[in-house]
């Protein structure tokens, strides 16, 4: 044998041994299988379950004022849970709740006679909550059939849906987003006083950021 073919012959060897030392690194040979050094994470679920970021959501309201005006109001303090599915983008699953005692219309005078027996009666019925009972995909938006819970009467409604929006935020949370408007009539939940100063029909806004639970 020439000495290029010893030569030849040397640096196979050599790579050969270089390779079955890499090999060696990267897999591991247990009870006659072979799996990976660091196997990756798990992919994350398509489908999750978000809890409502209160800073960054809000609920508003509107009623008419002696037929004059719209005058506006909201909410401070609310909570709830829905879940949604990335990989159709359906919202479902959806409980909202809101303290009455919350209510905020700019006016302290004002604001403690809503907390009183003429109007939420918050001692009483401390919570206004909905909870979906079938969610559904209606053209461009979810349709959500469920309770609302208000000053004590419980009745079937229905809300679409539009969500908003999903992405995530700079500490690596999911976040999705959602609104909704619908009407009410208060009288339909015992809240009648002045009707002659006060519209009976409410206009609820509310606009809902979900952080997705781990």
């Amino acid at each position: 044998m020439d000495t290029r073919t010893k030569r030849a012959g040397a640096w196979s060897v050599g790579a050969a041994v270089v390779v079955a030392g890499l090999a060696a690194g990267i897999v591991g040979i247990s009870g006659g299988s072979i799996a990976t050094a660091a196997d990756p994470a798990p992919a994350l679920a398509e489908k999750g379950e978000y809890v409502i970021d209160a800073v960054h959501s809000s609920v508003l309201f509107e009623i008419m004022h002696m037929g004059v005006a719209p005058n506006h109001g909201r909410f401070n303090d609310m909570s709830g849970t829905f879940t949604y599915d990335e990989s159709t983008g359906a919202i479902s699953d959806i409980t909202f709740t809101v303290k009455a005692e919350s209510v905020d219309t700019n006016s302290k005078q004002r604001d403690d006679h809503l907390r009183g027996p003429d109007f939420f009666s918050v001692k009483e019925f401390p919570e206004i909550s909905f909870t979906s009972t079938k969610v559904t995909k209606a053209g461009d938006v979810f349709r959500a059939e469920g309770t609302l819970d208000f000053h004590g009467v419980s009745k079937s409604i229905s809300v679409d849906i539009r969500v908003t929006g999903t992405g995530k935020d700079p500490w690596n949370n999911l976040r999705t987003g959602f609104t909704t408007e619908f009407k009410v009539d208060r009288t339909a939940y015992g809240v009648d006083y002045r009707p002659d100063v006060l519209g009976t029909e409410v206009t609820l806004t509310v606009s809902a950021e979900g952080v997705r639970k781990p």
